[in-house]
């Protein structure tokens, strides 16, 4: 799929990834420089729909929100994406946010429920928050516990387990898919209203831009919750077929490791990771990869981006 399809929601793009790229890979996560979870689309056609079902056995319904506040993880990604099988709304959040910072998203998302890792449990448990907030906390991990700010509490676990397989409401195009917080550099963050349209004209866009082709394997290094890493990895990954690669923890000691080994052909960038890339022992290895493109969505200086270029043995950098 090279052009823009009209009017589809994503739910109806991952049914029709389903049909055609059932066996191949969607998404792996990689840990420590090592692959840890890995998604094919069938499995996150399966997976997906397990979570809708189950946000909505949980009493949810047709514009409840769901904020998701966790590292880059296997049950983040089902989350965002169970949302999208059904009219439900995803809000994912920094995981590093602060108490204080959670109290405004939660004060301006309202979400109906929250998927939470441990210690960002811990975190919303320090915010000013009024007992029964949100209907319900999905905490991952073993130790669920009860929290003030959530009238219920409920493992991943139990929240797969209370799922039942019934029609689901199916989102149309223009619903809203996600509230995504922006950065809050220059005021308090606001919550950007994305429908299923906008997301999927942003992933073409992309795709366009960049070329990006079914057998592509898009590396991006930055969290799940940002807008780098669903414009330039996940959901282009979604719309062609191809296969996102993100990290539970970004390494710069690991990086051409990891690009090497996932045989990664587009990489996603900003001066930063350049920079803490560059400063790495060089290795003869460093030089033996598959990337035919690297793609930045803020362009570092010349002489730096040109010293990473020929150091790596790259041939191509397109800013976004």
């Amino acid at each position: 799929m090279t052009t823009y399809p009209g009017e589809l929601s994503i739910a109806d793009v991952m049914s029709l990834r389903r049909e055609d790229r059932s066996s191949h890979t969607f998404l792996r996560i990689v840990s420590k420089g090592e692959a840890r979870a890995s998604l094919s689309y069938a499995e996150a056609d399966v997976a997906t729909l397990s979570v809708a079902h189950a946000l909505l056995a949980l009493g949810l319904s047709a514009g409840d929100r769901v904020m998701i506040a966790t590292p880059n993880c296997l049950e983040q990604i089902l989350a965002m994406f169970g949302t999208a099988r059904t009219t439900l709304v995803n809000v994912p959040i920094n995981a590093a946010s602060a108490p204080a910072e959670i109290s405004y998203l939660v004060g301006l998302t309202e979400p109906a429920c929250v998927v939470v890792g441990p210690e960002q449990a811990d975190a919303f448990d320090r915010a000013e928050l009024p007992a029964g907030a949100v209907r319900v906390a999905v905490v991952l991990g073993p130790n669920t516990g009860a929290h003030r700010w959530a009238a219920r509490s409920v493992s991943w676990e139990e929240l797969i387990a209370s799922g039942k397989p019934t029609a689901l409401p199916p989102p149309a195009a223009r619903d809203t898919f996600q509230l995504l917080p922006t950065s809050g550099t220059t005021s308090r963050p606001k919550a950007v209203i994305h429908s299923h349209t906008t997301r999927l004209r942003s992933a073409f866009r992309a795709v366009l831009h960049t070329r990006i082709r079914d057998d592509d394997v898009l590396l991006n290094t930055f969290p799940a919750f940002h807008i780098n890493c669903l414009d330039s990895a996940i959901l282009p990954a979604l719309v062609t077929g191809a296969t996102a690669v993100i990290f539970e923890t970004f390494s710069a000691s690991s990086f051409w490791r990891v690009v090497r080994a996932e045989q990664a052909t587009v990489v996603s960038v900003i001066p930063t990771l350049i920079r803490a890339v560059a400063a790495q022992p060089v290795n003869p290895e460093e030089r033996q990869h598959c990337v035919r493109l690297i793609s930045g969505s803020l362009r570092p200086s010349a002489a730096e981006l040109q010293a990473f270029l020929e150091r790596f043995a790259l041939s191509r950098y397109e800013s976004g």
